[in-house]
């Protein structure tokens, strides 16, 4: 037995069962593995990472789905690579394994043998565990989970993973247990067949069942967003506006939302418009969901006959009066009929898939009627040909708008699953410049194309796929080469006439593959809004360009459909400059840090995922060293999308409500916290935005003490003062609307910021704000008294109260900090209340009286440039438990050092920052706050570093860090290369 296994293995079983508090070895110790939003936890994840790693493995399920393989696939293919080799029990208990399923392991993946448990042989069976043997140990995860979306994602399942040898007596009895059922087990090419036959013979009798039965009815409840926008659209109403927009991703609900919205204020007549039969008929069923069964509802179409195929709705008759009616734009924009209708026939005009309403049909559709209100949806409002457009028809109101995160928060779109595949070695921007077809479209990457799309596959019963190209040609020559292959497919291009558009998205929908097409190509027609509820498959085979394009193309699959389970979306990734640009659009609108963290460790609410293969990731990371996200030409770019949306210069609390862009991005560009965005307004000339030197230089000074809203005090105190009030009277209000009470420390602090102490500022005169603690300077209060100025202080104060709300509001145990949030060295010297900036101090760890803290800084992945006396040995042990070392050439009788040793005597909290690299200078300096951590005597020791002395601590942190950041901080991202 290796002696220095079985003592690592002892101290994780101490440290697991019997003391938390003693050292563990993260390697052995016993884990629980559960689904947890709020940590973002995920079976999966776990799985995959153990996997990842095997030499060979067993797994032994009662079930398998095809949506929960489908969260295999990746690592699956990376065993495959190496020639793991896997065995997969399962069993056709209750027949709930799908045999599609079964089919897809045989098929892709031969270094995996299955075999089937019959239960009628051999009894029940309801087995979960997964024994992945690395090295010389097996990990045995032994619980709850089968392989299914639900198990692996989001359904309350517990599970435990415990290490063994294989001659530990745990080990050897779990693994003899499985080699006895596997003994018992039916080969799969044995069984198969009649499985199925079993399998679809048991489907049926459910069909035939819940027909019996007949539909539930349940009760419609609208749903959150839903919710919201009704409440809008009724203030909107009483305000008098006569237009307003929803966006929403497609799949969202926007019809019901209209339906709910429009319920509330008891309409007359309605009319509902859309550009395809199709559309039309789910909106009628989705709005005799919603309305009163007295409703009378009418379509108006150019084939009567399928309107008597619409349950519920009468073909149109003109003369009589419906109370909701439906139709397409194309029919109704015809003089004959537009004509027939007076202009106020209709209190309320709704129009689905507004951005086609640039065209000359729906402009003269929208200038006949004269409605109480005019609605229109979208899910891309911005066209390529003029973003104002369609804002501009609707006075700039947007009423409501959702975005792809919230969606999957409040699970209403379709899961998708994404992949980043590497493309060939030699597919870059030059290649597509050249346009270079041999190397573009040949047989290699014809087959690579082809191979990637049946190995991630779908869901349904067939192929329904998009592919997105650069340009024209090569959608015209993608196409051609596939349709040799034996695939049916079509490209699109914006010079289509709108019916063949119609006949090719209803050969791509049609139920049978003889019938129809297994691909549509495009460039860019499908961006804006087109909706094919069963596209179970995306190819985007392009660089990516713009992370707005990008999330409208993946977005075309995410409507739900009740044969579709999830959607795939594949994406080959060359050797593009804009590589970066695909994490960035997953960010939603964060930093560098946030898209290399997307990539390393992705996370998303319900059972979407991303993964990226690993040629492509190292792409990716290697695009993000290059890219310069935040130049001033990306930002105005941005600035101006929102600009366009709102018709005027948008406030700072705008960015919160209608942009994804974070406009902290905009004041730190260049790393400086001494810009602001009224400068940065200047510089993007907008001529009506006029500020004098003097009043820049006070602004600057405060987007530096308020825009990131880390705490919400310096904003109520500035506020008070505004508004005629004092000290007291700010400390009064805090507590009124907050509860808080300030220190005499916490007085100080937020003084000195305003008095202009606190901030040192290089070659630069004091600037204060304040006469006293309780008047504002005169030089200040005197700038107050145009307009522009004070309505620039006040946007600041407003964006810091709501950006506090949306980052900092849960406090970490009472103090002003939030968990997993990221600070710089500044922001720690303020919220520890020191009456200075401490950052040139702060260079790794240091006390602080003020607030009785001792920070600690760790750098995770050290650049190899740095010195060897300063290249320290920090690490996690396990989630919760740290290794760090302190500077080189300290002892234990360093003043700094006896701080940290007296720490829980003297009451001292000792945080822990880390931040997982400093090699790009660029970026924002900031660390994760992990929080507290603790130790006790036998926890420090001295030691030495690359031969100089040094103080070695173990931490124990009282919270665990959660999954996605502690998996992010020890993986590898691509810095350690560059």
């Amino acid at each position: 037995m290796d002696s220095a296994f079985q003592n690592d293995l002892v101290h994780a079983m101490v440290n697991a069962f019997v003391d938390a508090n003693t050292e563990g070895s993260s390697l052995y110790s016993p884990s629980l593995v559960v689904n947890r939003a709020d940590q973002r936890k995920k079976v999966i994840n776990f799985l995959v990472k153990e996997l990842r790693i095997a030499d060979e493995f067993a797994i032994s399920v009662a079930f398998i789905s095809m949506s929960g393989l489908q969260l295999l696939k990746q690592v699956f293919s990376e065993l495959k690579d190496r020639n793991v080799k896997g065995r997969i029990l399962t069993t056709d208990y209750l027949c709930f394994t799908e045999p599609k399923a079964l089919e897809t392991i045989r098929d892709l993946w031969p270094n995996i043998e299955v075999r089937m448990y019959k239960c009628k042989d051999e009894g029940s069976f309801h087995t979960k565990g997964y024994i992945i043997k690395q090295k010389d140990v097996y990990k045995l995860i032994i619980g709850s989970s089968n392989i299914t979306a639900g198990a692996l994602s989001t359904n309350q399942e517990w599970n435990t993973e415990l290490v063994s040898r294989p001659e530990g007596k745990f080990g050897s009895e779990v693994i003899a247990e499985f080699e006895a059922l596997w003994n018992k087990g039916t080969p799969l090419d044995d069984y198969l067949s009649e499985y199925e036959s079993i399998y679809q013979a048991q489907k049926a009798r459910e069909a035939a069942e819940e027909k019996a039965v007949g539909p539930v009815t349940t009760v419609l409840e609208p749903n959150s967003m839903q919710v919201q926008f009704a409440s809008r659209f009724h203030d909107l109403l009483s305000k008098g506006e006569r237009r307003g927009l929803l966006i929403s991703a497609t799949g969202t609900g926007k019809t019901f939302a209209s339906a709910f919205a429009l319920r509330a204020e008891n309409p007359h007549h309605v009319l509902f418009l859309a550009h395809r039969t199709q559309l039309l008929s789910q909106a009628i069923a989705s709005y005799r969901r919603v309305m009163d069964r007295d409703k009378t509802f009418a379509l108006l179409t150019g084939d009567s006959s399928f309107a008597r195929t619409v349950s519920g709705a009468l073909p149109y008759e003109s003369g009589k009066e419906y109370d909701f009616v439906f139709s397409t734009c194309e029919m109704l924009g015809k003089d004959s009929y537009l004509s027939s209708f007076d202009p106020r026939a209709f209190d309320f005009v709704v129009i689905d898939e507004v951005h086609r309403a640039g065209s000359e049909t729906y402009r003269k559709i929208i200038e006949h009627f004269r409605p109480r209100f005019l609605l229109g949806m979208t899910a891309t409002p911005e066209r390529t040909d003029d973003e104002t457009l369609i804002y501009g028809l609707f006075d700039h109101n947007v009423i409501y708008e959702i975005r792809l995160s919230d969606a999957l928060d409040y699970d209403l779109l379709c899961p998708f699953h994404y992949y980043g595949v590497s493309d060939l070695r030699g597919i870059d921007d030059e290649t597509y410049e050249l346009r270079d077809f041999n190397r573009l479209y040949g047989d290699e990457r014809l087959n690579l194309i082809i191979e990637k799309s049946r190995y991630f596959g779908y869901s349904g019963d067939r192929l329904r796929g998009l592919i997105f190209v650069s340009r024209k040609e090569d959608g015209i020559e993608l196409s051609k080469r596939l349709n040799e292959r034996g695939y049916k497919t079509r490209f699109l291009s914006g010079e289509d006439s709108q019916k063949y558009r119609e006949e090719s998205i209803n050969l791509l929908e049609s139920e049978k593959r003889e019938d129809g097409l297994d691909f549509l190509l495009t460039v860019d027609i499908f961006n804006e809004g087109v909706d094919i509820p069963n596209v179970n498959q995306i190819i985007m085979l392009r660089p990516t360009i713009s992370p707005i394009v990008f999330i409208q193309q993946l977005g075309r699959g995410l409507r739900k459909w009740k044969d579709k389970e999830f959607v795939v979306i594949i994406d080959f990734i060359g050797n593009y400059e804009s590589n970066y640009m695909i994490p960035i659009a997953f960010a939603a609108g964060g930093d560098k840090e946030e898209a290399r963290r997307c990539v390393s460790v992705s996370y998303l609410p319900g059972y979407s995922t991303i993964e990226f293969d690993e040629a492509s990731r190292e792409k990716i990371f290697a695009s993000l060293s290059r890219a310069k996200i935040d130049t001033l030409g990306a930002l105005k770019k941005e600035y101006f999308h929102l600009r366009n949306k709102l018709n005027r210069v948008p406030s700072l609390v705008d960015f919160l409500d209608w942009s994804s862009l974070d406009p902290l991005r905009i004041v730190e560009r260049d790393g400086s916290n001494t810009k602001s965005y009224q400068a940065f307004l200047m510089k993007a000339c907008e001529d009506k935005v006029q500020f004098s030197s003097e009043e820049l230089l006070y602004l600057q000074r405060l987007t530096r003490i308020l825009m990131k809203g880390i705490r919400i005090d310096e904003a109520v105190y500035l506020e008070t003062l505004l508004n005629g009030g004092n000290f007291a009277a700010f400390d009064d209000r805090l507590f009124t609307l907050y509860g808080r009470r300030l220190s005499k420390c916490e007085e100080t602090t937020i003084v000195n910021e305003f008095d202009g102490t606190f901030h040192y500022v290089k070659g630069a005169a004091k600037t204060s704000f304040l006469e006293s603690k309780d008047r504002l300077a005169p030089e200040f209060f005197k700038l107050l008294g145009r307009d522009e100025f004070r309505s620039a202080v006040d946007d600041l104060i407003a964006f810091s109260l709501q950006r506090n709300k949306k980052h900092y509001a849960k406090s970490y145990r009472g103090s002003d900090f939030a968990l997993f949030e990221r600070y710089s060295r500044e922001d720690v010297s303020v919220l520890a209340n020191a009456p200075k900036d401490q950052t040139s101090v702060l260079f790794g760890y240091r006390y602080l009286k003020d607030g009785n803290v001792f920070p600690i800084f760790v750098n995770y992945e050290k650049s190899p440039t740095i010195s060897l006396t300063t290249r320290y040995k920090d690490q996690f042990i396990d989630p919760q438990t740290f290794s760090w070392v302190s500077k080189s050439n300290v002892t234990l009788k360093n003043p700094q050092i006896q701080k940290l040793i007296n720490a829980k005597e003297n009451g001292t909290k000792v945080m822990l920052f880390v931040r997982k690299s400093d090699k790009e200078r660029d970026e924002r300096k900031q660390s994760y706050f992990l929080g507290y951590v603790d130790f006790g005597k036998s926890d420090y020791w001295e030691g030495e570093t690359e031969g100089h002395p040094a103080v070695y601590f173990r931490f124990k942190l009282e919270d665990e860090v959660r999954a996605d950041i502690y998996d992010y901080l020890c993986s590898n991202d691509g810095r350690s290369k560059a």
